[in-house]
């Protein structure tokens, strides 16, 4: 066979062995999830593609190499991507809401309106990501590297992206309100027309960052709002305030300005700011000052009651005005047993002593004072005072009394005369003296007759007994010897 046929055979053999070649076939180790093989060594050529649209509900992902993964639409909602490689990954709208892609890398991937709402980003590599209009509310991006990201119209309202690596990354009409950026490298980040409202950026460094037409009021780059109380009879104070900026960024103006008098009322402060940077515009906040007058300091109750030994007592103090009131007992002293209690204003106890007390209430604060005077009378308890000097004895006269047929002289004082005496304990109405017993003794008089009439009943009782023994004597016989 000559040279020019074998060359002729040799070239579409050469062709059909190229072409068998370039065809992919399945790897020895390839897994099958789902319907959709996940090469394990892919190449530019010959990678993941699981078609438009599908879905790994209940698969791991776990640590997988994605790279160049075509994973379109698909449904990765929940789905553990923990550690897997998604570079040059194409996700275009696909769903990883409250996915795990911590410590994942997805490093030029394409994640256009993709939805990461709730995904766990921590630490994660996004460096140069197209994470167009993304979905990233609620996530969790802290320690994220996203350099050079472009997260233009990205939503990332309440994301936790502290501590993150945002350097040059393009926030541009993003709407990131409530998100926390403390200590972000922000350098050379793009948040222009970006929705910044309440965000955190305490120790976040955004030296060249481009804040033209941001939003930033209630963010940590403005001033709280101010309340402000002034005393009653003032009608403006002068408001200063001096916020604390992260790195990077200056206030350049207020209207009105910090030091400016402010009447009664609220009023709106305009603030603006910008980056430390040759170029770019500024951004705008707002922020609140209100200027109230006190209200007057005033006590309201009114007189305190009276009240008794013994008895318990209340009087209850009320007060008006404000703020950092103070009641407190400024002279004299509250009847024995009484106390104040100063924070409710409520005067009671139990009053030990009778008498009368005054004492001056006061009250102030940093705007005023206001005082009142008291008077607490407090009565003695019944049955501590006896008005007729009877010792409570049940007796309604005295010795003196012979209304109970008492035939003596009533003015007599003489004390041999026993007709009073008699009368008063043989049955008399007369009462006893405070000084007497229950037991009444017999006076003077009364008992020299009875000692008369005791020596008389003796010798008569003797003389019996002597005629008695006298009748015992023997008579002799007649006729016979006496």
């Amino acid at each position: 066979m000559s040279r020019t046929v074998l060359a002729r055979l040799a070239a579409p053999a050469l062709l059909l062995g190229s072409l068998v070649l370039a065809q992919p076939s399945a790897h020895a180790a390839d897994e099958v999830i789902n319907g959709c093989t996940i090469v394990e060594f892919p190449t530019a050529a010959v990678h993941t593609d699981c078609g438009s649209g599908w879905s790994a509900e209940g698969a791991s992902l776990t640590g997988k190499d994605l790279r160049w993964a075509r994973m379109r639409g698909a449904d990765l909602a929940g789905v553990d991507l923990s550690g897997a490689d998604l570079t040059d990954a194409y996700l275009y709208e696909a769903d990883l809401s409250g996915a795990d892609l911590s410590g994942a890398t997805a490093v030029d991937a394409e994640m256009r309106y993709t939805g990461l709402a709730g995904a766990d980003l921590t630490n994660a590599d996004l460096r140069r990501g197209n994470l167009f209009g993304t979905d990233l509310s609620g996530a969790d991006l802290r320690g994220a590297d996203l350099t050079d990201a472009e997260l233009r119209g990205a939503d990332l309202r309440d994301a936790d992206v502290s501590e993150a690596t945002l350097v040059g990354t393009s926030f541009y009409e993003a709407t990131m309100s409530g998100a926390d950026l403390s200590g972000a490298d922000l350098r050379d980040a793009v948040l222009r027309f970006a929705d910044l409202e309440e965000v955190d950026f305490t120790g976040a460094d955004l030296t060249g960052a481009r804040l033209e037409g941001a939003s930033v009021t209630g963010s940590t780059l403005m001033p709280w709002d101010i309340e402000h109380t002034i005393p009653a009879d003032d009608a403006s104070a002068v408001i200063t305030w001096a916020p604390t900026l992260p790195t990077g960024v200056q206030m350049t103006s207020c209207t009105p300005a910090s030091g400016s008098v402010f009447p009664v009322g609220t009023h709106v402060v305009t603030c603006q700011y910008r980056a430390n940077t040759t170029v770019g515009g500024r951004a705008t906040g707002t922020f609140s000052i209100t200027v109230d007058q006190a209200a007057p300091v005033e006590i309201t109750s009114g007189a305190a009651p009276a009240g008794e030994v013994d008895v318990a007592y209340a009087h209850q103090v009320t007060v008006a005005g404000d703020p950092g009131l103070a009641l407190y007992l400024s002279d004299g002293e509250l009847p024995p047993g009484l106390v104040l209690d100063r924070d409710s204003g409520l005067i009671s106890g139990t009053p030990a002593q009778a008498g009368t007390w005054t004492f001056t209430l006061r009250l102030t604060n940093d705007f005023g004072f206001d005082e009142q005077e008291l008077t607490i009378t407090i009565a003695a308890a019944p049955g501590n005072a006896d008005d007729d000097g009877d010792d409570g004895d049940d007796g309604t006269g005295d010795t003196d009394d012979t209304t109970g047929g008492n035939t003596g002289d009533d003015n007599d004082t003489d004390e041999n005369d026993t007709g009073g005496a008699e009368d008063n304990t043989a049955g008399g109405t007369g009462g006893m003296s405070p000084a007497s017993s229950d037991q009444v003794l017999p006076d003077v008089g009364a008992r020299a007759d009875l000692s008369a009439a005791i020596v008389g009943l003796v010798l008569l009782g003797l003389g019996v007994l002597l005629l008695g023994r006298a009748r015992r004597v023997t008579v002799p016989a007649r006729g016979g010897r006496s």
